[in-house]
C-alpha cells in the first residue's frame, strides 16, 4: 500500500472518529488486505492524532479474538489526546462497543529494541519500571467491527478510543500473579 492510499484511508477513519460516526468498511481501493497494510494506515493516523501516550494490545485471549473474529492480537496506539486523568470523566457519546476493560498498564523503564529472537517473559518484566491500573474504553469506527477482519481493525487503531490510567501501584507487583489477580469494577 502506498503512502497516499494509507493517508486517504487514515483520513476516512480519523473523520469518522472525530464525528463519532461509523463506516461499513474502507473503500475497496483503500482497504488493507494484510496486517502490514493495516499497520501502515495506523502509522499515518499517528501523524494526525498528536503525541503518543503508549501502546495497547487488543484481542490478547482466544475469547477476545473470537469476539471480534481475528486470528491473533492487534497492537494499537494510545494518544495523549485520548487519555483521561484518574478520576476524570470519559465522554461516552455514541460508543458502540459499550464496554470498559480493566487493565494492567506497564510503564517501561527501558526500550526493548527489535531483534531476531523473541524476548523472554523475564527479560520483558526486567524492563518494566512500574505497573498501573487502568481502564480502556474501546470503540470502533466500523458499524460492525466483528465483520471487517484484522487488517481493517488494525487500521482502525485496534479499536483504541479512551484510556484512563492511575498512578503506579505501590504494591510489590512482581510478587503477584497478575493473570489470576481479581478485578472488581463498580459504577
Amino acid at each position: 500500500m502506498n503512502i497516499d492510499k494509507a493517508r486517504a484511508a487514515s483520513n476516512l477513519l480519523r473523520k469518522a472518529w472525530d464525528a463519532g460516526a461509523v463506516i461499513d468498511e474502507l473503500p475497496a481501493d483503500l482497504r488493507p488486505t494484510t496486517r502490514a497494510e493495516g499497520y501502515a494506515i495506523q502509522a499515518v493516523l499517528d501523524e494526525s492524532m498528536g503525541p503518543l501516550y503508549g501502546w495497547k494490545i487488543a484481542a490478547t485471549s482466544v475469547a477476545g479474538q473470537k469476539h471480534i473474529n481475528v486470528d491473533g492480537p492487534l497492537a494499537g496506539r494510545i494518544f495523549r489526546s485520548r487519555t483521561v486523568a484518574d478520576g476524570g470523566i470519559v465522554p461516552f457519546g455514541a460508543n458502540r462497543m459499550a464496554v470498559a476493560e480493566a487493565e494492567f498498564a506497564f510503564r517501561m523503564g527501558r526500550d526493548l529494541p527489535p531483534r531476531a529472537t523473541p524476548y523472554s517473559v523475564d527479560e520483558v518484566l526486567d524492563a518494566v519500571a512500574s505497573v498501573h491500573v487502568g481502564i480502556e474504553v474501546p470503540d470502533s469506527r466500523y458499524s460492525d467491527f466483528t465483520k471487517v477482519g484484522a487488517a481493517q481493525l488494525i487500521a482502525d487503531n485496534a479499536c483504541a478510543h479512551y484510556f484512563l490510567a492511575a498512578e503506579a501501584t505501590g504494591a510489590d507487583w512482581r510478587a503477584l500473579d497478575l493473570a489470576a489477580h481479581p478485578v472488581i469494577g463498580r459504577v
